[in-house]
């Protein structure tokens, strides 16, 4: 049985490395489009490493439960949005009622680029993505390219989310908004 299990798993995992190789080089191709194809393409690894067989990880579900217990003293904000000092960064939390997180020391302006980012990933399911390819990631944590693949989509999802975060923008706010980025990157 679980020689089964495991020759399954590996089988799926040769079949999606050819997926991430084909991806890898569509992207490549794809290098000027909109990030949104590139994206789009790493469902296609992901619906291919996670059929017809996922297991969860109770590991998550540990860090699940220590990051909401850090979050009890945030701040509401807005509907579903939330100040939280001990947080450095931006994030989404939750599938069926997503909520943000936002680092108190935002000013109003990247506070507003940070909103239409993060929004924008609630919009396009974002949060349920990044647990199905975390969970892909859990299943087939021996191959590398399905960890290389699984950086590479995070990175699709966030450009394309910024390209329309700019692209639904009602003025140019290209420069203020690659500023809110650059100072969340530095830590700044």
């Amino acid at each position: 049985m679980l020689e089964t299990v495991f020759g399954t798993v590996v089988n799926m995992s040769i079949t999606a490395s050819v997926a991430i190789v084909l991806v890898l080089a569509a992207r490549l191709l794809l290098r000027r489009a909109a990030k949104l194809f590139s994206y789009l393409l790493w469902g296609l690894v992901l619906f291919r490493l996670l059929c017809p067989l996922s297991l969860p990880s109770p590991v998550s579900l540990w860090r699940l439960f220590r990051l909401r217990r850090s979050l009890r003293c945030a701040l509401p904000l807005g509907e579903r949005v939330y100040l939280a000092d001990a947080m450095e960064t931006p994030f989404v939390l939750g599938i069926v009622r997503p909520k943000i997180y936002l680092p108190s020391s935002l000013d109003e302006t990247e506070r507003a680029h940070i909103l239409a980012h993060e929004r924008q990933h609630i919009r396009r399911g974002d949060p349920l993505w990044k647990l199905l390819g975390a969970a892909a990631l859990c299943l087939h944590w021996f191959n590398p390219l399905v960890w290389l693949s699984f950086g590479l989509a995070c990175q699709d999802m966030e450009r394309s989310c910024d390209e329309a975060v700019l692209r639904q923008s009602p003025s140019d706010i290209r420069a203020a908004y690659a500023e809110t980025l650059l100072r969340g990157s530095s830590g700044a």
